[in-house]
């Protein structure tokens, strides 16, 4: 039977990036040693060191995995935002759909989206508006009522700042 050495030992994840020159300089005598197994030594550290950065990323992953709404969750708040973008569209709604608190479901949402929940909303609508201005001849108004907008010029200012360029433009554009 083999002797037991230190690399037998469990794995105690390294937390302190300093002792990278450590084992800079132990990898580097073993691969320089004449002594027996000293490049299968070197090659068994390397393994133990990358194994333990996929536990460190893989533990990190599954941590923000959890501070994200599940893709079935987040679909349903999305159809919801898709059939009601006419209507006021209230985060204490959403959150209720997700089952969450309204704190919780805006950080969770976040997460998920890249987006605070009202700029999906808008975004949403703004989407809505262009596909409108390009396949109807509705005037800018009802759009702006089909949308989910307050006024003609609610939309007109949100459509510039996020298209940059006027409805109106954008149908001539078209």
């Amino acid at each position: 039977m083999p002797f037991k050495t230190s690399l037998d030992e469990p794995v105690v994840p390294v937390r302190d990036i300093t002792r990278h020159s450590v084992f800079s300089t132990l990898i580097q005598a073993f691969i320089e040693s004449d002594g027996m197994g000293g490049r299968m030594r070197a090659e068994a550290l390397i393994d133990l060191v990358l194994h333990d950065i996929c536990v460190q990323l893989e533990s990190r992953n599954l941590q923000m995995n959890t501070n994200t709404i599940s893709r079935p969750v987040l679909k349903k708040v999305q159809d919801f935002v898709e059939v009601n973008l006419a209507d006021e569209i209230k985060i204490d709604d959403l959150a209720e759909i997700a089952d969450m608190s309204v704190f919780h479901f805006s950080r969770m949402f976040r997460n998920s989206k890249g987006m605070a929940p009202y700029q999906f909303v808008t975004q949403r609508r703004i989407a809505k508006a262009q596909h409108l201005l390009a396949t109807t001849a509705d005037d800018i108004a009802c759009i702006a009522n089909a949308t989910g907008f307050s006024s003609q010029s609610h939309l007109t200012s949100t459509f510039k700042k996020l298209i940059g360029m006027t409805p109106r433009n954008f149908r001539l554009s078209q």
